[in-house]
């Protein structure tokens, strides 16, 4: 998915600045993957080409389990004493209708060493 095309449908707060703030400090630092928390607690991972503005892969984390037709069980990642359940999300636009009504992002962050291990061997699979 293009970056202008997800900028174009998204509504939540803060949510192009967040998303254009993390891809420039990806591509500074030659990452691919970046996170945001949403107001909620849920984080959402993006998988990224920051060099060509694309969005290859959009993966929802979350501490509970979830059971939607759009959200495709990916993986389990412990940290810790806690469990977080990784999805992949099948349909992003529906995603946001449904989850994120209302919501505003509180943190973006490039994801970067156990998680961003565990994200690309899981990728890989």
């Amino acid at each position: 998915m293009k970056l202008r095309e997800l900028l174009s449908e998204v509504s939540i707060k803060g949510f192009k600045e967040a998303l254009l703030l993390g891809l420039s400090e990806a591509e500074e630092l030659g990452k691919d993957i970046l996170g945001m928390t949403l107001s909620n607690g849920y984080g959402i991972i993006f998988y990224v080409d920051p060099f060509n503005d694309e969005i290859i892969y959009t993966f929802l984390y979350i501490k509970n389990e979830i059971k939607d037709e759009n959200l495709k069980l990916c993986c389990l990642f412990n940290r810790g004493d806690n469990t977080y359940f990784i999805y992949q999300i099948l349909n992003f636009n529906e995603f946001i209708k449904k989850y994120c009504d209302g919501l505003e992002v509180i943190y973006v962050e490039v994801i970067k060493d156990d998680l961003e291990d565990f994200l690309h061997s899981t990728m890989d699979r």
